[in-house]
């Protein structure tokens, strides 16, 4: 019983510390955004985050190197997921303007458009999931679960 007060205080608290720290969190973001205007074009964030890896001396060469390959992995998959989606929207264009429209074809496509640009997400988040690994920077599974849970109640 006690073990359950404990989890429970411990949920509270990080309901608590995410409520309070979210917009102070959110302006710190908006202003970190606001300073990326150099970065217009995916070779635009390649290049800087080469730059910010090379530059980096608080890693170590081993580290640089798995975020190296880390980083190249990642590109190579959302290079295929990228291309999956140019070709479903061209199809989608050319559905869209066919004399013969086709509704049920068009939320095919639409649907399979959702998946690959999920994909997407998940090879991004994925990454920073392996990042951190590498890092040492693991967050705590209950941590991880409050900040899901807390993120669900933002829809």
């Amino acid at each position: 019983m006690e073990k359950m007060n404990k989890v429970i205080l411990s949920t509270l608290s990080l309901f608590i510390a995410n409520g309070c720290s979210s917009p102070r969190l959110e302006k710190e973001l908006s202003q970190k955004i606001s300073q990326e205007s150099s970065i217009q074009t995916p070779s635009d964030l390649a290049a800087e985050s080469d730059r910010v890896l090379k530059n980096n001396t608080s890693l170590s060469v081993f580290q640089k190197q798995q975020l190296l390959e880390l980083k190249n992995q990642t590109r190579a998959l959302s290079a295929e997921q990228n291309s999956e989606s140019l070709k479903l929207r061209s199809v989608l264009i050319k559905d869209l303007l066919a004399k013969n429209y086709n509704e049920s074809e068009v939320y095919l496509i639409k649907n399979k458009i959702k998946k690959v640009e999920s994909k997407k997400i998940d090879i991004l988040l994925s990454a920073v999931q392996k990042a951190n690994v590498i890092l040492g920077q693991e967050s705590n599974k209950e941590e991880i679960f409050m900040r899901d849970v807390y993120q669900l109640n933002d829809y």
